[in-house]
């Protein structure tokens, strides 16, 4: 067995309600692949993200003491970091630029 990574080329700006999968599937047509048993597709978070339309305005966002504090160590927006911990279920390591959740 072996590992190939094969980047697939076209894929546009991904906008809310996009079908992601009608996306991709037009876009290995047009760089002439097809999936096969045991292929792995990987997506960027950020584009499922885009077409689930979860976007947030950071106006709106209060964070949190435990915010300020991760913030303080990444060195990264305190409402940010908010929103990381509304959607995670703990804080794994911290370092500057860096949260693992």
């Amino acid at each position: 067995m072996s590992l190939q990574i094969i980047p697939v080329k076209g894929i546009p700006e991904i906008k809310t309600g996009d079908s992601l999968s009608d996306i991709i599937l037009k876009a290995l047509d047009e760089n002439n692949l097809s999936l096969q048993d045991e292929d792995i597709l990987v997506l960027a978070q950020k584009i499922v993200s885009k077409a689930e339309g979860r976007f947030v305005n950071l106006t709106t966002i209060t964070p949190s003491a435990e915010a300020y504090h991760y913030a303080e160590i990444t060195q990264k927006d305190p409402r940010f970091i908010e929103l990381v911990l509304q959607e995670s279920r703990s804080v794994l390591r911290c370092r500057p630029g860096t949260i693992i959740v």
